[in-house]
């Protein structure tokens, strides 16, 4: 089971990952312009796809049964 903590709505993937950037991609990327490129090439989303609807980004808790 899991709680939505909070929702984040932005325009396009670059707003989205330029905010999370040093916490979740550093490591693995140079900069967001190669997080979104991978996105597009990963066929995750397309960019036309990306730029009619936009991203959002859930938060969630999850809990663990005892």
């Amino acid at each position: 089971m899991v709680e939505v903590e909070k929702v984040e709505t932005f325009d396009n993937w670059y707003d989205c990952y330029a905010k999370y950037f040093e916490e979740d991609f550093k490591e693995d990327y140079i900069d967001v312009s190669a997080v979104v490129q991978d996105t597009y090439e990963g066929g995750y989303y397309t960019k036309e796809e990306s730029e009619k609807n936009g991203c959002v980004v859930f938060t969630i808790k999850k809990y663990v049964k005892k």
